[in-house]
């Protein structure tokens, strides 16, 4: 009795595996009588949907994989990113919480969300960099400024300044000073519910600035920046923020 299973299941898999073959040859006969429109329609649709593929899926994994190890060795600090989308038909890119660990317990810098948007016809016309919007919401830094014993000043981030200087970067500084900017143009440049924080343990003093807000329209890096609305203008911004000033006692700090 179970020989006669095995015979059977062996007679109902050739018999899938001839109909597939069977369907398969069809499909290659229908291909090669098929028009020569028809057939680079095809072709096209195959690699458009190959790169949908590659960019909306493959390179996110690849990025959210690999850019925080290399930022942390670039930066020296440990780095993490909760999820990073594109989208291959808008090339819209949105990253989710973007972090810089600092020397101590409080961050360096938070990003809670970035979202943009690159336009290529725009950019293909105009031969410049064009984003139609760029906006990033919940950027919070932290800046602390200590003296030491000695009455040198440091920050929190010096250490990252240090890693990027390099001694053969200060011979072609003139050469590159009178190169003109890449031609980068921004639509829409926002910046939302942002805070900064800066504490000076010399003064004894904290600086909050909340609710941050700022926006720019029409941005380009060849323009200059003009007063809020002035119609079809470029950079036209608008700032907004919350400022708070405090003084710690002596007994705290020590």
């Amino acid at each position: 009795q179970y020989n006669d299973q095995v015979n059977i299941f062996s007679f109902l898999l050739c018999r899938e595996a001839l109909m597939i073959l069977s369907r398969l040859k069809g499909m290659v006969a229908a291909y090669r009588k098929a028009p020569k429109l028809l057939k680079i329609a095809g072709w096209l649709s195959i690699i458009y949907l190959c790169y949908a593929f590659l960019l909306g899926v493959i390179t996110p994994a690849v990025v959210r994989a690999v850019a925080p190890k290399k930022l942390t060795q670039l930066l020296g600090r440990q780095v993490s990113v909760h999820d990073l989308k594109i989208n291959p038909f808008l090339l819209r890119v949105q990253l989710d919480n973007l972090v810089i660990a600092g020397k101590s317990a409080p961050p360096l810098l938070e990003l809670t969300h970035v979202d943009a948007e690159f336009n290529l016809w725009q950019s293909l016309f105009n031969r410049a960099w064009c984003v139609d919007h760029l906006q990033l919401t919940g950027l919070t830094g932290q800046v602390i400024r200590t003296t030491d014993a000695k009455g040198n000043i440091s920050f929190n981030f010096d250490d990252i300044i240090a890693r990027f200087q390099n001694p053969a970067t200060t011979q072609t500084t003139s050469q590159t000073d009178n190169a003109p900017l890449p031609d980068f143009r921004i639509q829409t440049l926002a910046l939302s519910n942002s805070n900064l924080q800066f504490s000076d343990t010399t003064a004894k003093a904290n600086l909050s600035y909340h609710n941050i807000n700022f926006t720019v329209h029409n941005f380009g890096t060849r323009n200059t920046l003009v007063k809020d609305n002035v119609e079809n203008q470029p950079n036209q911004y608008r700032l907004s923020f919350n400022g708070e000033l405090s003084y710690v006692t002596n007994d705290i700090w020590q």
